[in-house]
């Protein structure tokens, strides 16, 4: 079992790369690597990549592909591993109101790894930590990248609704003042005069 910690500078911080691991469908925050492990990295330093690519034979570029907003979906083969990388939804607030957009997500399967690597937390990654995931396994990274792909479709359907719940309370208000409008223009009452 190697520690990919125990050779880090102390100054570097860690605190939002974590690693986990399923036993019996359980999750659990590990101080140190195992085989068979989840390695999230949200918002990593230039040195926790460069300790990353390095431990795992990464290169350095690949960790940092999914921290750059205009990389493009995408998946690498290399010798060592497989990069994915996909645009997953993100909500932010924006002049006091919900904005939607995407930002990438790096999936990169190793061997008994896997590494993911994104520049926020996301919704995506959460329900894993929070183990509302069935027949969840760090150990099984090929079904964990399609659970990871299907609960990117489940916030974006999520997210959909949301927006397409808003348009139709605007279209509903559009309609009222129309209505309104109308019942004006009947009554003949001039423009000025309109609520």
């Amino acid at each position: 079992m190697t520690d990919i910690r125990e050779n880090i500078d102390p100054k570097y911080k860690w605190d939002l790369t974590k690693i986990y691991k399923t036993e019996d469908n359980i999750i659990s925050e590990l101080q140190s690597y195992e085989e068979g492990s989840w390695i999230n990295m949200v918002a990593p330093s230039l040195e926790e990549c460069v300790d990353i690519s390095e431990q795992f034979n990464i290169d350095i570029d690949d960790i940092r592909a999914a921290l750059d907003d205009e990389e493009s979906s995408r998946i690498n083969l290399e010798d060592e591993y497989t990069l994915v990388l996909v645009d997953i939804p993100s909500a932010e607030m924006r002049n006091n109101r919900h904005s939607y957009t995407t930002i990438p997500l790096g999936i990169v399967l190793l061997e008994n790894t896997i590494i993911t690597v994104c520049a926020e937390e996301t919704a995506v990654l959460k329900m894993f930590v929070e183990q509302r995931v069935r027949e969840f396994s760090t150990k099984k990274q090929m079904r964990f990248t399609y659970q990871i792909l299907y609960n990117t479709c489940i916030v974006y359907q999520s997210l959909l609704r949301n927006i397409d719940r808003k348009r139709t309370e605007i279209e509903e208000r559009i309609n009222e003042l129309d209505y309104v409008s109308e019942c004006c223009a009947c009554q003949g009452y001039d423009e000025k005069d309109k609520p």
